[in-house]
């Protein structure tokens, strides 16, 4: 871990320098595009990998199955984001309408007492984040890290023994990204976001990344979900 603390201290010293420094208060509002064929697509990548096989295009799940005829909404999904920031103290919040297949999937999991298939529901998944953030002419970076949290629709019309196999955290994540200043108050950007199950595993994956051999292994978990962005600024 001693290289990722460096690697965050380097950078909050970069960060820090006037030429770098983002405005010293500044309240964001946006929207962000989420393309479901990255998800897809590595998915479908994971199970061959896992099982050698090629995968059916038609399958359920799949938007991009041959002979449909997609929606805006079934290639993308809508996020929204609200942030603030102190100097270079970067703090956000960012929501993600997930389709009823990927809440199915993230809330499927095994136990002792066997499998529990997830909710077959539309959802909300939240990234609650801290960070950095700075500024080079009308080019904005940003690095932040934090929680996963997600929200069922029509979560509180469970019965009760539902709502508790319902994961209120799903794990942590880390964020990166770039905005271009097309006027001074409005941007369009690009995010990367990649989830792991805990604080300590992503500690892991980035000793991997940063070449820890005792971790190379586990590098290429380190997975970026693309976002494109437009946020206005106040």
């Amino acid at each position: 871990m001693s290289k990722l603390l460096l690697f965050i201290a380097v950078l909050l010293i970069f960060t820090g320098l006037p030429i770098f420094a983002a405005d010293n208060e500044e309240l964001e509002l946006g929207m962000a595009f989420v393309p479901i064929g990255a998800i897809t697509k590595d998915k479908d990548a994971q199970m061959q990998e896992d099982y050698g096989a090629q995968i059916d295009q038609t399958n359920d799940y799949d938007p991009n199955a041959q002979g449909k005829e997609k929606t805006f909404m079934e290639e993308w999904m809508i996020g929204f984001h609200v942030a603030y920031n102190w100097g270079i103290i970067y703090a956000s919040l960012d929501a993600i309408a997930l389709p009823p297949f990927l809440v199915k999937e993230m809330t499927s999991f095994e136990d002792e007492f066997g499998y529990f298939e997830g909710f077959d529901r539309p959802g909300f998944l939240s990234f609650i984040d801290i960070g950095a953030k700075f500024t080079l002419g009308d080019i904005v970076l940003f690095a932040s890290t934090g929680i996963n949290d997600l929200y069922l629709y029509r979560e509180g019309e469970l019965p009760p023994d539902m709502q508790a196999k319902v994961p209120q955290t799903l794990g942590t994540n880390l964020r990166i990204g770039a905005n271009y200043k097309i006027t001074s108050n409005l941007s369009v950007g690009l995010t990367g976001t990649s989830v792991f199950p805990s604080f300590e595993n992503m500690g892991k994956v980035l000793k991997g990344v940063f070449g820890d051999p005792e971790y190379a292994h586990m590098a290429n978990q380190m997975q970026l979900l693309p976002m494109l962005a437009v946020t206005y600024y106040m």
